[in-house]
């Protein structure tokens, strides 16, 4: 089983930014809310993919819709760029 542990940058070969601090962050915050990585799979392109798509499960509804929204936030800085495309893209 393979999780996340390096931000998208590092992963697709780019370089490293303050958005991938942030992306971990949202990570770290996802994994104490949800008690669960967000990002999980088999193999590590599947892992990559993932990340680079952000699939992960939402957080519990018990949790409030503004850090729902903070936390899904966080872990999309490091997949989108300022330019709109995603770490995937050339």
């Amino acid at each position: 089983m393979h999780t996340a542990t390096r931000p998208t940058q590092v992963i697709a070969a780019r370089p490293y930014t303050y958005a991938s601090d942030i992306w971990s962050l949202g990570c770290v915050l996802y994994e104490m809310a949800a008690r669960r990585t967000a990002f999980e799979s088999v193999g590590l392109p599947q892992l990559m993919f993932k990340i680079i798509r952000t699939a992960y499960e939402p957080l519990p509804m018990v949790f409030s819709r503004p850090f729902q929204q903070l936390v899904c936030v966080w872990v999309l800085a490091a997949a989108h760029h300022s330019d709109g495309t995603t770490v995937g893209q050339s």
